[in-house]
């Protein structure tokens, strides 16, 4: 028993040390992601608001988010086009949250 607590510890305190800085502080934007990714044998087309500083942290965040979540390959997910929006256009709650008057 004791040394399952001693693991917990130990696994806690790794787990503290990646925590990241907040980027509330840097030249955000919001940005609309159209394109599609592959399903099966069917393409599922997508558009997705998301906050970043520039076009390939857009990029990077759409292709981690549909790896992650639906076990998408980078090779299957295709972005048809990256705009930048005015963040009161956008109902996406990451848009909405970041966006909000402090």
């Amino acid at each position: 028993m004791n040394i399952y607590r001693n693991l917990n510890i130990i696994v806690s305190a790794v787990f503290v040390a990646f925590i990241s800085k907040s980027k509330f502080g840097r030249n955000m934007q919001a940005y609309r992601i159209d394109g599609s990714v592959r399903q099966g044998k069917t393409n599922q087309k997508f558009c997705i608001d998301l906050v970043a500083e520039n076009e390939d942290q857009v990029r990077e965040k759409v292709y981690s988010n549909f790896g992650s979540r639906h076990g998408a390959k980078r090779r299957y997910i295709t972005i048809a086009s990256i705009n930048t929006i005015d963040p009161s256009e956008s109902s996406a709650p990451v848009v909405v949250s970041h966006f909000r008057d402090k």
